[in-house]
């Protein structure tokens, strides 16, 4: 995340790039909050879905951000 925010200063990049930036952050915390020490059974959802969702929203604003 900290190179997220390093790379939207680096490039000068606009509002939409922050928002992806900052939605990737907060799924990121839900991510750490599925998987518990002695419960892995939402191992799955956490790893692939979310980091699929992740990724997702930070191409989807990042693209925006450069068309818009």
């Amino acid at each position: 995340m900290a190179a997220l925010f390093w790379l939207y200063s680096l490039l000068s990049l606009g509002g939409y790039f922050l928002a992806g930036v900052i939605i990737a952050l907060c799924l990121i915390i839900y991510e750490h909050t599925l998987v518990r020490e002695h419960d892995l059974s939402k191992l799955n959802m956490a790893f692939f879905n979310m980091n699929g969702y992740i990724s997702v929203t930070i191409f989807v604003f990042t693209l925006l951000d450069v068309l818009l």
